[in-house]
């Protein structure tokens, strides 16, 4: 019994070890390829500026101001489905739980919603 105790020690060990160095070499070429990307980033960005300056920091600038009112309107929009405008019913806090209800009730068979 202690070889086979033993053997599964090994194995496991073993295998262990190996997943360790696949996740390491993995790790390595995440970072080769990143390093590689931003170079080429980069180069590109540094050619682009000597070039135009003052066409790419007008371009910069536009595509701020269109984010910032991107971002405007994205929040804009969820904060009206979080809280809809409504018309000032007291009773519009229970009105998903009457809904729940009543789709519940309608879906039972003809006998159970009379009964």
């Amino acid at each position: 019994m202690e070889n086979t105790i033993l053997l599964a020690l090994a194995v496991t060990g073993t295998g262990l070890v190996i997943l360790l160095l696949i996740l390491t070499l993995l790790a390595f070429m995440v970072n080769v390829m990143t390093s590689l990307i931003k170079g080429k980033d980069e180069e590109k960005d540094e050619s682009a500026a000597d070039e135009k300056p003052g066409k790419t920091q007008a371009i910069v600038e536009q595509g701020v101001a269109e984010k910032a009112a991107a971002l405007g309107v994205a929040f804009a929009l969820a904060e009206l489905q979080i809280s809809p405008v409504s018309g000032g019913s007291k009773d519009n806090h229970f009105a998903p739980w009457r809904e729940f209800h009543r789709a519940r009730r309608l879906n039972q068979t003809i006998r159970t919603r009379r009964n």
